[in-house]
């Protein structure tokens, strides 16, 4: 009698995919995470689910910020006092003066009078940016910003308006 051999050839690829079938999977499932939702996920689906009516407080502003902004606007008005002066002390132009004219030498004075209240402008607008960035930086760690906002923006608004009054007068004396 003839056995039939082809029967144990046509098993051996199924017997192959289930011993390999066989090594991908593990008596031991801690050695993988599942991939149901963990605790955490579970506490911010529900947080997320019931929001809580409770109003957050917001933080007051660091006095340290309020201080700063103090003595900024205290640093503009200076400024711009020392604008004014140097816009009164400096006449009329003569933008046309021969170089070494008593008149030249007026205007080169007050273009350096100008300069330096200019200078002292920018200095607080370079401050004023400071400033805003640490608000900024408040107002993210929980603090009510409004109000200084708003402050330090008209603040930027009047650097912005003496810084174009002091080039337009520096303009006309070169």
């Amino acid at each position: 009698m003839k056995r039939n051999r082809s029967l144990p050839l046509a098993l051996a690829p199924l017997v192959a995919g289930a011993l390999c079938a066989g090594g991908c999977s593990s008596r031991d499932e801690a050695l993988y995470p599942s991939l149901a939702p963990r605790p955490i996920e579970k506490l911010v689906a529900r947080e997320m689910a019931n929001p809580s009516t409770a109003a957050v407080a917001e933080a007051p502003i660091d006095p340290g910020l309020t201080e700063r902004a103090r003595s900024l606007t205290a640093n503009v008005d200076a400024a711009g006092k020392a604008l004014d002066a140097a816009l009164a002390e400096a006449g009329p132009a003569s933008p046309g003066a021969q170089p070494g004219s008593e008149q030249w030498a007026d205007n080169q004075t007050a273009l350096s009078r100008l300069g330096s209240a200019l200078a002292n402008l920018r200095a607080a607008e370079a401050d004023l940016g400071a400033l805003q960035s640490d608000l900024a930086r408040a107002r993210v760690g929980g603090a009510a910003t409004a109000s200084a906002d708003s402050e330090l923006a008209a603040l930027q608004k009047r650097i912005d308006a003496l810084i174009a009054r002091g080039e337009a007068a520096a303009a006309s004396r070169r």
